[in-house]
């Protein structure tokens, strides 16, 4: 869609056209920023392929477009259960019997609990923007398929955001996003084909354990018959849970296969019983399964006493399965909404750190945002790659301008130099423009 609407202002029209409300929608001087933003929003409100019709009406030359599929716009594809693979019941008859087996009923504490769990569940976003789903482990350490990051290079070129959600009201969650430090802690597992376990662990920069929690990990024992529930990411897009039909049809040593709904992006994903226990990592799926009255898609996820196994091997995990001792990390990036709600009795402000006094640094955070480099999320994203890693791994991705400047700056000031060497770089991408002059201008006054 970048290639055929590359200016802003057509993306804006065809969003509008599909009935999409441009003001929820982040508009970048990057075509490629401004249709992810534009094809997540139409995927959120179910009007994806409203607007990839609008598109075929427009350009009837474009084969490409008039081939397109709704599944042809999902991320990271799934490896799919091969007939050979699959080890569950064949008989419509018998899975009749264990799908009714079991009381649909569960206390109301289960809705708390998914709550609590669901807050570790990531999307991640790749260098080409593909997308997977992945989870915290204690340690900061997060769980997800290798066919997703299947290397320490794609994991440092990678992210993961948090809070991918819609709120109670129906309004896209503020999300956070922290960069992998694979240099720290990377083990992986090889697909199928090649042997493995098709799983990887990586550290995240930072600490979102203080914020989003972790996953208990430990050795578990599902049945067929139990529930599988499952926090994704589907489509690469919003969180959802999938608990309709999840009930376990087979458990092997290595694999746990299941009925629960997922789509492409969902590799990666916890795969919990209904007590929210850890007892898989979602890994393949999309195939029917064999001999079935009903239209019921069969899935697959790595049995998680597989991943503990490995873990233990590679040192993440103590001998008997438990979190390692916790390891230093980095200065954490104060939360940015208690920074924002600050205020300080005249007289006696509040000293952030850099000497900078809080209402200090939220005046140079307004004049930061009148510059234009910074009010574009893809041209922030090209000043923070350039920061050293310290300060760059460190930065909240917020979903407002104003939240996402005050972290930069934030960050920065918690490293010597780092403001220094964040404003060099505004000024060298804005090229002295009057809005950058007034921001110099009010830092020398501090």
């Amino acid at each position: 869609m970048s290639d055929i609407y590359w200016e802003k202002t057509d993306a804006h029209r065809i969003a509008k056209e599909a009935g999409l409300n441009p003001a929820h929608i982040g508009f970048s001087d990057r075509s490629d920023v401004t249709w992810q933003h534009v094809l997540e929003r139409a995927m959120a409100e179910g009007r994806l392929m409203v607007l990839v019709g609008l598109a075929r009406q427009e350009n009837p030359g474009i084969a490409r477009l008039g081939q397109l599929t709704e599944d042809d716009l999902l991320e990271v594809p799934t490896p799919a259960v091969s007939d050979a693979e699959w080890e569950g019941p064949t008989e419509g008859g018998q899975l009749e019997q264990i799908l009714g087996s079991q009381s649909t009923l569960q206390p109301i504490s289960m809705l708390e609990k998914a709550l609590q769990v669901s807050q570790a569940v990531g999307r991640i976003v790749l260098a080409d923007d593909s997308r997977g789903t992945g989870f915290l482990i204690a340690n900061n350490i997060l769980i997800t398929n290798n066919h997703v990051l299947p290397t320490s290079e794609a994991a440092a070129g990678a992210r993961v955001e948090f809070n991918v959600q819609q709120t109670v009201e129906g309004r896209d969650a503020a999300v956070e996003c922290y960069r992998f430090d694979p240099t720290a802690v990377f083990l992986t597992s090889a697909q199928d084909e090649e042997g493995g376990d098709d799983w990887t662990a990586v550290r995240v920069a930072g600490n979102p354990n203080a914020k989003w929690g972790a996953v208990k990990l430990h050795k578990t024992n599902p049945r067929v018959g139990d529930r599988a529930i499952i926090i994704q990411h589907p489509g690469g897009g919003q969180k959802q849970i999938a608990f309709y039909h999840n009930v376990i049809v087979a458990v092997t040593e290595r694999r746990v296969q299941y009925l629960t709904d997922t789509m492409e992006g969902s590799s990666g994903s916890p795969v919990f019983n209904d007590a929210w226990q850890l007892i898989a990592v979602h890994h393949k799926g999309g195939q029917h399964e064999p001999n079935a009255k009903q239209n019921r898609l069969r899935n697959q996820g790595v049995h998680i006493n597989r991943v503990v196994e490995g873990l233990m091997a590679g040192k993440v995990l103590t001998g008997d399965g438990r979190p390692q001792p916790q390891p230093e990390v980095s200065t954490p990036v104060p939360p940015t909404n208690a920074v924002e709600t600050v205020t300080s009795p005249v007289g006696t402000p509040e000293v952030a750190e850099g000497g900078l006094t809080v209402p200090q640094k939220l005046k140079l955070v307004d004049a930061l945002l009148k510059v234009p480099t910074l009010q574009q999320e893809g041209r922030r994203t090209a000043v923070i790659a350039q920061l050293r890693p310290d300060i760059r791994d460190n930065i909240v991705w917020s979903g407002t301008p104003r939240t996402h400047v005050l972290s930069m700056v934030d960050t920065a000031l918690a490293y010597p130099g780092g403001l220094e060497e964040l404003l060099t770089l505004v000024r060298y991408f804005e090229g002295g423009s009057i809005p950058m002059q007034a921001a110099d201008k009010l830092l020398a006054t501090f």
